[in-house]
């Protein structure tokens, strides 16, 4: 979709480095994002909701893997 932003989540920088390496080659990187987030760990969900909550106002689509 034009003008999106997109957010990967992942526990660690390095794992989702190559995708958001991909992704900002393809896009603009001012719409590529990383969260770290580990779902098995409440502190870090919890830290993860605050660092989107300071970025945006409004998530419109939600994608999981698992």
């Amino acid at each position: 979709m034009k003008g999106a932003k997109v957010y990967i989540a992942s526990p660690s920088l390095d794992k989702a480095q190559a995708v958001l390496d991909d992704l900002r080659e393809e896009t603009s990187e001012e719409s590529v994002f990383f969260l770290e987030l580990d779902l098995g760990n409440l502190d870090s969900i919890k830290a993860a909701t605050e660092d989107f909550l300071r970025r945006e106002t409004q998530l419109h689509t939600l994608y999981n893997n698992a």
